[in-house]
């Protein structure tokens, strides 16, 4: 006597997927969102005294990203609880449940959220494209032009899919939902080129005047893809391709995690903003104009560096640009 359930094997496949993507991989992701979120946190409020406002705005900034991936992970499990639980004998079968029925309202708002958060992402990663290219217009129009068409398509999509009727896997808003997708990668993707090239370019015209040391912390492969959010573009591209490959039903791993990984790579970007590792916009004003210092924001062991000369000042993050050693206030956040 057999207990397999009397489904096709491609039933079985996709309600495998949603189970495993739902339970599996995004609850880890959400592990991993809550750890960094807590370590961000904690750094941020160190710096609330010396620097209140850009410290609450950043502390504000991740604990919207929190609220956000906390409404999406439990908008995953509850549908999840429902397709597996309450409507087991769904026609098709949970999957299918899951597929259909993604417009009720508690599947409304895991989407909503993610596109919220993704709205909060791309917003970062061209903020810090700004800080690393400096502000030059013809730098600026293409993906600030892509973010806007971004959140247009996005809200379009939501209206759409609180609709009855309407799901991510049927036309027309399949078509829309691979549009957005698309426009938000692009927007990572094109950043995650020039952040890179940027990076490598500015390696190569310090290489001779910096130590190893200090090359590796800001020019190392790992700092170049974590400042470009190199981990959300992967992600998004996996499921794209996924997506368009005749929805198969490995695309519900990548689409029940998505929206952890939208506020994991900010997190990433922002712990190292607030550790003073990050690329400040100071670093890239001295290189340009080709002034013998190089500013960065690295803090370590209370002995903060500035520039090409070895110094040791009070320990300060996001320095103000200075061409000689002496004592500074604490700067702003806003610098980097």
């Amino acid at each position: 006597m057999s207990w397999a359930p009397h489904e096709s094997s491609d039933q079985i496949w996709l309600e495998q997927a949603t189970l495993d993507g739902c339970v599996g991989v995004a609850s880890i992701a959400y592990g991993i969102h809550i750890t960094l979120f807590f370590v961000c946190f904690n750094l941020l409020w160190s710096l609330k005294a010396s620097q209140p406002k850009q410290s609450y705005f950043y502390l504000f900034y991740i604990t919207l990203h929190f609220i956000l991936g906390t409404a999406a992970i439990i908008s995953t499990l509850r549908v999840n609880q429902l397709a597996f639980v309450d409507y087991r004998d769904y026609p098709g079968g949970p999957g299918v449940y899951e597929v259909d029925q993604n417009y009720i309202p508690i599947s409304v708002l895991g989407i909503a959220a993610s596109l919220i958060a993704s709205w909060l992402q791309d917003g970062l990663v061209l903020y810090r494209f700004f800080v690393i290219w400096g502000v030059r217009w013809w730098v600026m129009v293409p993906p600030s032009a892509i973010f806007a068409v971004s959140m247009v398509v996005s809200c379009v999509l939501m209206r759409d899919l609180s609709q009855p009727g309407n799901t991510l896997w049927e036309e027309p808003t399949s078509t829309l939902a691979l549009v957005y997708a698309a426009t938000s990668m692009s927007i990572t993707i094109l950043s995650t080129i020039l952040i890179v090239g940027k990076l490598l370019f500015v390696r190569y015209q310090v290489r001779n005047i910096m130590g190893k040391t200090h090359r590796e912390i800001y020019f190392s492969v790992s700092a170049m893809l974590v400042e470009s959010a190199f981990l959300y573009s992967a992600f998004a591209l996996a499921f794209i391709i996924s997506y368009v490959e005749d929805n198969t039903p490995v695309n519900q791993i990548f689409y029940q995690t998505i929206g952890q990984v939208t506020s994991i790579a900010p997190l990433l970007i922002i712990m190292r903003v607030a550790q003073g590792r990050a690329w400040s916009k100071y670093t890239t004003n001295a290189v340009t104009n080709g002034s013998g210092t190089l500013q960065f924001a690295h803090q370590s062991n209370n002995i903060s560096t500035f520039s090409t000369t070895a110094t040791k000042t009070e320990a300060t993050l996001f320095p103000q640009p200075s061409t000689q050693v002496q004592e500074e206030d604490p700067p702003s956040l806003s610098h980097v």
